[in-house]
């Protein structure tokens, strides 16, 4: 009798609200604040009871409204989205964080609160299955294609209005896709010249068009450095050519960092000092030629006889003293 007794007392002892408090604890629910609420006020707990389910409700919706933020997100709202993954654990928090989502939304996720709004009205149309997918879809455009849906959000709330809106959303997709056609052209281009893309076909579109267009910068230095080393340096000494070359596609590997404007410098005086030493031998020729000395041709010195000509000069000038 004492141990019932005892069991009575600590029974009458608990809250009112205990074994909702247990339930709640059981479902995963943070219920420190939700006791606390609960607690303050007896003389209106059928209210509190009402806005405590309010809360919930709201928590559970947003639990799934911003359990994925789309493809516009950017670092910093996924960060924030964590953020209240954690806080709407407790539904107290839940009224907070439905205004920071909806204004969030509002700039990075237009199309969520308009298909939220109307989803029953989907639903009576039977055009639920197509609710879904249109979230879908514009949760997985490209950030670029934000401004491009504007048009679309007043037509979100009229299932009827379905056609209109499946027609402009196909041409943003379509166009999204000629886009990221370019992107993987130019990066396969890149890629297959020996130059590192990195992460570009996962980047956004505006990402990758950035980051090709670098590229494709630094490929027309290279391009202009081996244009340099093929027509300057190559004529006169295609081994001394082909080592510069070497160089060259070496610093690709380095990326932006490479110090191409260094080499291109050595290239340049090294080809001015060749086409000096051609300009020098030629005039040496004429200056013989005018002395009455006939060569087997009367033309000058060609780049690919210069370093012939150079290493024979000593032979020559000997001969023609004697």
């Amino acid at each position: 009798v004492a141990q019932l007794d005892e069991h009575d007392s600590m029974t009458s002892e608990r809250p009112w609200y205990f074994d909702l408090l247990m339930e709640l604890d059981a479902e995963g629910w943070i219920t420190a604040n939700i006791e606390d609420y609960l607690g303050a006020d007896e003389t209106i707990a059928s209210e509190r009871l009402l806005y405590l389910e309010y809360a919930l409700e709201l928590a559970r919706s947003l639990q799934e409204r911003a359990g994925y933020l789309g493809r516009s997100a950017d670092e910093q709202s996924l960060d924030l989205g964590e953020t209240w993954m954690g806080e709407l654990n407790d539904p107290m928090n839940a009224e907070r964080v439905f205004e920071e989502y909806e204004a969030w939304a509002k700039e990075w996720r237009p199309w969520e609160p308009a298909l939220y709004r109307s989803q029953e009205d989907w639903r009576d149309e039977q055009k639920e299955e197509a609710h879904a997918g249109l979230l879908a879809r514009f949760d997985n455009l490209d950030p670029s294609s934000k401004p491009s849906t504007i048009v679309m959000l007043p037509l979100l709330a009229y299932p009827g209005e379905s056609d209109a809106i499946e027609t402009a959303l196909h041409s943003v997709e379509q166009d999204e896709r000629r886009q990221r056609a370019t992107i993987e052209k130019a990066a396969a281009m890149l890629e297959s010249e020996g130059y590192d893309i990195g992460g570009i076909r996962q980047m956004d579109i505006l990402g990758g068009l950035d980051n090709v267009a670098r590229l494709h910068d630094l490929h027309d230095l290279h391009e202009d450095l081996r244009l340099l080393i093929a027509e300057q340096i190559a004529p006169f000494d295609p081994a001394l050519a082909a080592h510069h070359e070497q160089r060259r596609t070496g610093l690709i590997e380095q990326g932006p960092s490479a110090d191409i404007g260094g080499l291109r410098l050595q290239i340049t005086a090294i080809a001015d000092n060749l086409h000096q030493r051609m300009a020098m031998m030629n005039e040496l020729l004429n200056t013989w030629r005018a002395k009455g000395i006939r060569f087997p041709h009367a033309d000058g010195v060609r780049a690919e006889e210069l370093l012939e000509w150079e290493a024979n000069l000593p032979e020559i000038e000997a001969t023609l003293q004697r």
